[in-house]
């Protein structure tokens, strides 16, 4: 009886958590009743006298008190946490999170976040609580259904503290005390950078009670030159990493991949050329741009032309460069009018309110929405999220590894570059630490005419010393704090083995050069710190098209690495 009563529960939960958009609030209120009155008689069932006395026998013990332990946990989450939710869904509706009707409801949103917060902390303590269950001794189905609701639980804390920190964030960020001004960057992935591409554009974005507005434009060709010395001060780390033009160029202030510092750097740089210090940086590319297209449909440009999620990365990657072959300035005007048209979209969107936070989420889920913040508070808020653009972040559950490009072709080729990354490890040393084999292959699908068939301004004219039509490129590989590099490949030839730092991270970094439909392959061994995960994650650079990622933690010894 308690284990439908529960999976009853846990199985509305699940519907409702699965619809992957805000929309999922309001379905809340339909279901609260129904699963509670099941929490409710799980909890009850398990949690009498003759039950727990029952939890001290051998064998069947165990079992019941990880049964106990876990009805109790869903009847908090259902009882305690989903009618705060509840009340947020009544007071804010997904069509009131798009700037329909003029801006975003940035007191209601204020007002929220004590509901929130309160819901989040409660599901947290209960993912807490479930996942510290022992299971060793429990039969399979009960282990089984306790690790559902685990990964469940685990999902939800999650997904509230992201709504908590939005909530605690956006007042402030859009205005709600204060007019706010934002430096827009739009990277160009054809022309890679660390955190994406060149900032080929940049926009300032006033937020003034909610309501956004597109203040100023200006290109690329507005800050041709360089500035006389760093704009801010650079480590040792960085000038031996990225070079003084990491602080000399705002182009440049995204060849670093953390975006922290990315964000600093171009604060600075506008400010010394026009005097205006903005509150924030944000960056966007055009595959972002396309998600968000796919949610509002085609826009309309000045020149008759539509802009759709289908043709967007093609026309502003490559197709703009063939239209105004060699004109940059005209380039430049038609990336501000596709910004313009494409934010005029946005801030008067009437659509699917679900499918524009989707498309957000998305973007900013494959590091292609970027955001810094000038005031500590805020910032701090936002490095416990995926908008901030850290370095990777090795924890107690995994190792964080980075692979990142940045352009030395001095041109566009970047558009016809490809990447797989892929990493492994195992765990066979006596004092446990891994030893991971991490990795990619680039491939460029250049055309064999290329340096006929493009433009100059698209090859780069053999400028920066690349032969038209081939394509350079800068490649950094992160390994977490407390490892060490040990040993590189190329096409599996060992290579000697350029190591530098970054606020703690070894770093390997290769230079690879590739002409038409040419691919080279490069890998590093890491040997892990002490108490370090076997298991993986990899932060990368977004490229034009979708990076392969192929991940294998925790191999047992018997499989050895290949």
């Amino acid at each position: 009886m308690a284990r439908d009563a529960l999976q009853s529960a846990a199985s509305q939960i699940r519907t409702v958590q699965n619809d992957a958009s805000l929309s999922s609030l309001d379905a809340l209120g339909g279901v609260i009743e129904d699963v509670s009155v099941r929490s409710r008689e799980a909890a009850g069932l398990t949690s009498d006298p003759l039950w727990r006395a029952a939890e001290i026998f051998p064998i069947v013990g165990p079992n019941l008190s990880a049964f106990r332990e876990t009805a109790a946990a869903i009847d908090d989450i259902v009882g305690k946490a989903l009618p705060p939710l509840v009340q947020v869904a009544n007071s804010i509706t997904p069509e009131s999170l798009t700037l329909r009707g003029g801006g975003l409801p940035v007191e209601e949103l204020r007002q929220a976040q004590p509901s929130i917060a309160e819901a989040s902390e409660i599901v947290a303590t209960a993912a807490d609580a479930v996942s510290g269950i022992d299971v060793e001794l429990v039969v399979p189905q009960i282990g089984e259904a306790v690790g559902q609701v685990d990964a469940l639980a685990s999902e939800a804390a999650q997904l509230l503290r992201g709504l908590d920190t939005a909530a605690t964030l956006l007042p402030s960020m859009l205005g709600a005390d204060a007019q706010r001004d934002y430096l827009f960057l739009f990277q160009n992935n054809a022309e890679l950078r660390a955190s994406g591409g060149i900032p080929g554009a940049v926009s300032i974005i006033s937020a003034d009670a909610g309501r956004l507005g597109l203040a100023e434009q200006a290109s690329s060709a507005d800050f041709r030159g360089a500035a006389d010395e760093s704009v801010l001060p650079l480590t040792e780390e960085e000038q031996s990493l990225f070079t003084p033009i990491l602080g000399r160029f705002i182009q440049n202030a995204t060849l670093t991949p953390d975006f922290t510092r990315s964000g600093e750097l171009a604060q600075a740089r506008w400010s010394q050329l026009t005097g205006q210090e903005v509150d924030g940086v944000a960056a966007i590319d055009p595959v972002a741009l396309s998600y968000l297209l796919e949610a509002t449909g085609p826009v309309a440009l000045a020149d008759g032309t539509e802009l759709t999620s289908e043709n967007a990365v093609d026309t502003l990657l490559s197709g703009v460069y063939q239209r105004f072959a060699d004109r940059p300035q005209l380039q430049d005007a038609y990336f501000a009018a596709a910004a313009a048209a494409v934010f005029e979209r946005v801030s008067s969107f009437d659509g699917d309110a679900g499918a524009m936070l989707d498309a957000l989420a998305r973007g900013v889920e494959e590091r292609r929405i970027l955001v810094w913040s000038a005031d500590a508070e805020e910032q701090a808020l936002l490095e416990q999220t995926r908008l901030a653009g850290l370095l990777p972040q090795t924890t107690e559950e995994v190792s964080a590894f980075g692979v990142f490009f940045n352009d030395a072709t001095g041109a566009k080729m970047d558009y016809y570059l490809d990447a797989t990354i892929g990493a492994t490890s195992v765990t066979c040393r006596n004092d446990l630490r891994p030893e991971t084999t991490i990795g990619f292959s680039l491939v460029s699908s250049a055309p064999s005419d290329a340096a006929s068939r493009l433009s100059e301004y698209e090859t780069g004219g053999g400028v920066f010393g690349v032969e038209p039509g081939r394509i350079r490129t800068e490649a950094l590989i992160y390994a977490p704090p407390g490892s060490v590099i040990t040993e590189a490949r190329v096409d599996g030839v060992s290579v000697p083995l350029e190591v530098q730092e970054h606020d703690g991270h070894p770093v390997a970094r290769f230079v690879v050069e590739l002409g038409a439909n040419e691919s080279q392959a490069v890998q590093v061994d890491v040997l892990g710190g002490l108490e370090q995960s076997a298991e993986i994650a990899i932060e990368h650079t977004p490229m034009v098209r979708e990076t392969q990622l192929l991940l294998d933690g925790g191999r047992p010894c018997s499989s050895p690495i290949q």
